[in-house]
């Protein structure tokens, strides 16, 4: 047997979805993420990733980087040997930044909203 309970009973508190995924609201935007390359993250296609670009960037982040004009979403990897972008899925390789590269972090990821059902 299920029980059906009203949500409006239940209610302790109501939050703002952007405010509470929004810590600076002037420095922040939004991405849809495209391909599988973070699902081991729990970041899946077609999910709204909140980017912050004025958070301070530390490895183990999520970032937004662009490498060679190409924007991608990848784990930052900064180590006493060099900097390197993981994807979250074992069939993607890592990418290496080198010195020959165009290499820019555009924001760290700081939230994701999916849709359950369309």
């Amino acid at each position: 047997m299920v029980r059906i309970i009203q949500a409006e009973e239940h209610i302790e508190d109501r939050i703002s979805l952007s405010s509470y995924l929004n810590g600076h609201p002037d420095a922040t935007f939004y991405v849809q993420l495209e391909g599988d390359s973070m699902i081991d993250y729990n970041l899946l296609e077609g999910d709204l990733l909140v980017v912050d670009r004025s958070l301070h960037v530390r490895s183990g982040d999520i970032v937004l980087a662009n490498v060679n004009s190409e924007y991608t979403v990848k784990k930052l990897e900064i180590t006493e040997t060099g900097v390197r972008l993981l994807p979250g899925n074992k069939k993607y390789n890592p990418v290496e930044i080198t010195e020959d590269l165009e290499f820019l972090v555009w924001g760290v990821v700081r939230g994701v909203a999916r849709r359950i059902r369309q």
